[in-house]
């Protein structure tokens, strides 16, 4: 098996475990806690994902795309990190309460202060995650992510039944970090990295000041619904509403488990030794888009049981928004790779300019349409996502130079699969109009998956070659060892 081939298969088995792990708890915890307790912690977890983007100064992403990685430079990539998460770490403390009068959210401010127990701790843990993922040590990462997944939901099961509400999430954040601590040092057991030193913080910080603007825009981007319904409607409405974007969001995890892990690195390793990069691209896109779009496609058109089966019954107001936002997330495929390859190309600094206009269109389109309430909101992104996904292209070609006709080629072949893919499901929605029952949910997605891959070795695609390669590799494995 070769090294891109291993990272992929760790990377693989680490992500899936996760989500695993995530999907079990959710199904727990929507039953366990109310709408309202869901909306404050998805409030406050945006805010926190904002914080996050800014410590991203001096985070992983230089420590994984720097060519020339001295050790100077991973310590004074530590040591800005530590100063950066303690200055936001205090800004944030400061601004909980103000932030809790804002949103008319009172619980807001004790959610904030635990979180930031768990925020101080990232200078620690994040540095050797991505050493290690620099390395494509994914076997260890897997360990480490795993094991600190598990038991922050573990914890938060625990106390939702115990009840303290919201705050299950913050603590069960701040009991994950412990735990990726405290593994990061037994597996990767490099103790200099942290001796203070500031000897390359030029260096650090010039690319982080690209990076950082870039995380703290895709974050304010994916942040802005959270922070718009915060404002403008009930904690149970944003519940609603935040269940329903990760709902529809859930598929594009599933599939880029593996690929999001990976590319980065990846990328960087060929861009470093000169490999194609075009190639690289379109081949990530064709390998997504073929997987991607047919379960976003099955999603809306079986919305109603998977939401009943996945938050229960009480959160079937989800189910029209879960129909619009899956087809309008469907062209997120460019978005989600803008990031790996424009680093990778030699173009972190065009992010900060292309977060700045997708960032602009995504807020004006929700800040023009969620006072008609979320269905509003959510139509709106039918509009917003083809310019965003549009202008992303537009970036990358401009660094990798890939022709209009190419592209075209690799979704015209995913459209044919997705389509074959969506004949089952489409079948039985028609034939189930009100109230899918679970069984009939099961058999719309066999035939959605027969379809899918009878379309897939029809057409010839390359993930059909990939997948009957998997399969020969388990078929003699099996063999040798009877």
């Amino acid at each position: 098996m070769s090294s891109l081939r291993r990272a992929v298969a760790w990377a693989s088995v680490a992500q899936y475990l996760n989500i695993a792990i995530g999907f079990t708890a959710t199904l727990v915890l929507a039953r366990l806690l109310t709408p309202a307790e869901y909306g404050i912690s998805a409030l406050s977890g945006a805010i926190v994902g904002v914080a996050e983007a800014i410590r991203e100064l001096a985070g992983g992403t230089f420590l994984i795309r720097e060519h020339d990685l001295t050790h100077g430079k991973i310590r004074s990539t530590t040591t800005v990190n530590f100063l950066v998460t303690f200055t936001v770490a205090v800004v944030l403390a400061l601004l909980a309460e103000p932030l809790a009068h804002f949103f008319e959210m009172p619980a807001l401010a004790p959610f904030l202060f635990i979180a930031i127990l768990g925020f101080l701790l990232g200078p620690f843990f994040h540095p050797q995650q991505a050493l290690m993922s620099r390395n494509m040590a994914f076997d260890r990462l897997a360990v480490v992510n795993c094991a600190s997944a598990f038991v922050g939901a573990a914890v938060a099961v625990v106390l939702a039944l115990a009840g303290f509400g919201a705050n299950s999430f913050a603590w069960a954040g701040v009991a994950s970090a412990i735990v990726g601590t405290l593994l990061c040092f037994i597996v990767h057991r490099d103790f200099s990295i942290y001796k203070p030193s500031l000897s390359d913080w030029r260096s650090v910080v010039r690319f982080g000041a690209y990076s950082s603007t870039s995380a703290i825009l895709g974050m304010l981007a994916e942040a802005a619904p959270l922070l718009i319904f915060g404002r403008l409607l009930s904690a149970a409405e944003l519940a609603i509403g935040h269940r329903a974007v990760l709902l529809c969001m859930f598929p594009e995890r599933l599939v880029l488990a593996a690929v999001g892990a990976v590319a980065l690195p990846e990328l960087s390793r060929q861009s470093r030794e000169g490999g194609d990069l075009k190639g690289a691209y379109l081949a990530a896109i064709s390998a997504i888009t073929v997987v991607y779009w047919p379960i976003m496609v099955m999603l809306a058109l079986l919305a109603q049981p998977v939401v009943a089966l996945v938050l229960g019954r009480q959160w079937l107001d989800a189910v029209p928004l879960v129909r619009i936002l899956s087809p309008a997330l469907m062209l997120a495929v460019p978005i989600v790779l803008q990031f790996p390859i424009l680093v990778a190309a030699s173009g972190v600094h065009i992010l900060p300019r292309l977060l700045v206009l997708q960032t602009i269109v995504t807020t004006t389109a929700l800040a023009l349409t969620a006072g008609y309430g979320l269905h509003a909101a959510a139509l709106s992104m039918l509009a917003a996502m083809p310019v965003n996904a549009g202008m992303s292209l537009l970036a990358v070609r401009g660094r990798i130079e890939f022709r209009w006709s190419e592209l075209g080629a690799v979704l015209a072949r995913s459209g044919v699969v997705t389509l074959a893919a969506a004949i089952g499901p489409i079948i039985m929605s028609l034939a189930f109009r009100s109230d899918m029952p679970l069984a009939g949910a099961v058999v719309a997605v066999a035939l959605g998956g027969a379809g899918w891959i009878i379309a897939l070795s029809a057409t010839g695609h390359s993930l059909w070659s990939e997948l009957v390669q998997a399969a020969t590799a388990l078929v003699r494995l099996s063999f040798f060892r009877r």
